[in-house]
């Protein structure tokens, strides 16, 4: 009995496996606009930053005062996370270049 349990549901699985061979490609589609879709708002963020570190450089004076230290800290950090990011970008814009003209594009409108 147990035999004949193991074969029929052998058996079912099999004609499972022909729905496979059209189920894939939509699942792979699928798979890869959610991943052009993060890489993108990841792109979007990175942007977003830089423009942000410019934007704290400009008002540096204010945050820091008359403090030397502190500004030249907060230049030194702000600096080298901005090289930081700037080159992953150029990494992501090299690797994936249809991401970026996407998120380029998408930001000008």
């Amino acid at each position: 009995m147990v035999k004949v349990l193991r074969a029929v549901r052998t058996m079912r699985m099999a004609r499972l496996l022909r729905f496979s061979r059209t189920i894939v490609p939509y699942v792979m589609k699928w798979i890869e606009r959610q991943i052009n879709q993060r890489m993108s708002f990841g792109y979007d963020v990175g942007r977003g930053f830089i423009k942000g570190i410019e934007e704290l450089e400009s008002s540096l004076d204010m945050i820091a005062g008359d403090n030397i230290q502190i500004k030249r800290k907060l230049r030194r950090i702000a600096e080298k996370s901005r090289t930081i990011v700037i080159r992953d970008l150029g990494l992501l814009q090299k690797n994936y270049p249809g991401i970026a003209t996407s998120v380029k594009t998408k930001s000008k409108f």
